[in-house]
């Protein structure tokens, strides 16, 4: 390590469990940067820009500081201890923040304008903070969700609420273009 080099134009792959910081990773990378599965507790030494997807599940981490301003594809951050999203990057294509200890979207993505935002199986009781632009389907299953304030006004795709504790869906999006699934309520 200890060199940072600049460009890469197609994906940067680590494979499981290889590394155990990301110095030294490349500054711009065109295609996916994948570092997912490494055991990192920190994201410092990411590129600034992923022109694919970037993945930095099934880690240990508890925020996303260090990691890329710009992600043009999806940006998946599933199975980690993350307790905080901040970090994430103010546009993403698709975002991903399942499996986690979140209480709150503060300091997530704004806009995911290429598909779906999933915060599944975390411990969100409302959903402040939440992107206001989500272009597809918005993925909110087992979570404590007691009340749906925050939501988007408008989703094209499906909203999931299932297994949380809602009693009203007061908050709910005024435009659904797909299913709404709200069971075990």
């Amino acid at each position: 390590y200890g060199i940072k080099f600049g460009r890469i134009d197609g994906d940067f792959k680590l494979s499981s469990k290889c590394v155990n910081g990301l110095d030294g990773c490349p500054v711009h990378v065109e295609g996916e940067f994948d570092c997912s599965d490494q055991n990192l507790t920190s994201l410092e030494g990411c590129p600034d820009y992923v022109g694919g997807s970037f993945n930095c599940g099934q880690n240990r981490l508890t925020d996303l500081i260090g990691g890329p301003t710009t992600v043009i594809g999806s940006y998946d951050c599933m199975s980690n201890n993350l307790s905080s999203l901040l970090g994430a990057p103010e546009k993403v294509g698709k975002f991903d923040c399942s499996e986690n200890w979140l209480e709150s979207l503060e300091h997530g993505p704004k806009l995911v304008t290429d598909g779906s935002y999933w915060c599944d199986s975390n411990q969100l009781v409302n959903l402040d903070g939440i992107a206001q632009g989500i272009d597809y389907s918005l993925h909110c299953d087992w979570n404590n969700l007691t009340t749906l304030r925050g939501c988007p006004e408008k989703l094209k795709g499906e909203f999931r609420i299932d297994n949380n504790k809602l009693t009203s869906l007061e908050g709910c999006p005024q435009y659904i273009g797909d299913d709404l699934l709200a069971n075990n309520n």
